[in-house]
């Protein structure tokens, strides 16, 4: 009877070493992916896959297992935003441009509202508000819209707990541009309903200097 059952019992054993030994290859393989692609994005940013799953199985178990979705979202939207900010020479490569600046919003706002580190959701708060800024230099018709969507995104990167002075800094430079030209930072900071109502000063760090 105690043989029925060993061998079993031994594959069973068997099938968990085997599967420990799976996991502790990907988490290796994983660390080894993000270090070697961090260089890379350095170097050459514009480099194909990077941060892509490692091969074998249970690459996808062991990513969310060691919590590296929100970082390598926020490590594609950085790589997008540069991309979005490459030198275009023809329609083909200002195509790819702005398909990556398109791209890179859409990452940035899941970023903002999913990511769980303070850090990096002031950072991409603060990379919204500078492609949306930008946007609105592009066109008259949208740019109002846009230098409030900019202000918006500014205030939310400036809320954050960590991370936030890039965000505080462009946020009072924003209101400063503004003000001049007739109203818009006058008009949002009077706005008592508007979501960047309040921002400016009320935000910043107090002594920080800027």
């Amino acid at each position: 009877m105690r043989a029925r059952y060993a061998i079993p019992a031994a594959g069973a054993l068997l099938l968990v070493a085997l599967a420990l030994a799976g996991a502790a290859h990907q988490v290796a393989a994983w660390h080894n992916v993000i270090l070697q692609d961090d260089v890379r994005f350095v170097t050459t940013p514009a480099a194909p896959r990077l941060w892509a799953a490692p091969r074998g199985p249970g690459a996808g178990f062991t990513r969310d297992l060691l919590g590296l979705g929100d970082d390598i979202r926020f490590r594609k939207a950085e790589r997008l935003y540069i991309r979005g900010h490459e030198t275009a020479t023809s329609f083909v490569q200002e195509k790819s441009r702005l398909s990556a600046r398109a791209a890179d919003v859409d990452l940035l706002e899941e970023t903002i509202a999913h990511d769980t580190s303070s850090w990096r959701r002031a950072r991409a708060a603060n990379l919204l508000g500078i492609l949306l800024f930008e946007d609105s230099r592009a066109g008259q018709e949208v740019s109002e819209d846009l230098s409030r969507q900019a202000l918006r995104a500014f205030a939310m990167g400036a809320r954050e707990d960590q991370g936030a002075d890039d965000a505080r800094f462009n946020l009072e430079l924003l209101l400063t541009l503004l003000r001049p030209g007739g109203g818009l930072g006058r008009d949002l900071r009077e706005d008592q309903n508007g979501t960047a109502s309040g921002v400016g000063a009320g935000l910043a760090v107090p002594k920080v200097g800027y």
